[in-house]
């Protein structure tokens, strides 16, 4: 009888945490562990299963950690813009020899 890897069933928790509003902490943790999972389970030759789980878990943790890179990404990006209009609010043109 197969024993149900633990390691598996940690990531796909982590996973679920991260898709329900974790940190990209619990992404890369979901990570780690779907990978070290995976590797448990491929050299036990049959005595542990829980690939599924593992698979979830990386597939949820990929997911919101490119999820959670494109907001900060966007996040710098609006922000860079509300720095230069906050700029010019305050001190004219970036360039005033241009202007």
């Amino acid at each position: 009888m197969a024993v149900r890897n633990s390691s598996a069933r940690l990531s796909m928790l982590l996973g679920i945490v991260s898709f329900l509003g974790g940190l990209i902490f619990t992404a890369i943790a979901a990570i780690i562990l779907g990978h070290l999972a995976l590797r448990q389970i491929r050299s036990s030759k049959g005595k542990q299963d829980g690939a599924n789980m593992a698979a979830i878990g990386l597939g949820l943790g990929y997911t919101m950690s490119i999820v959670c890179l494109l907001v900060v990404g966007f996040i710098i990006f609006a922000g860079w813009d509300i720095w230069v209009y906050l700029w010019k609010l305050n001190f004219g043109s970036v360039l005033p020899l241009l202007s």
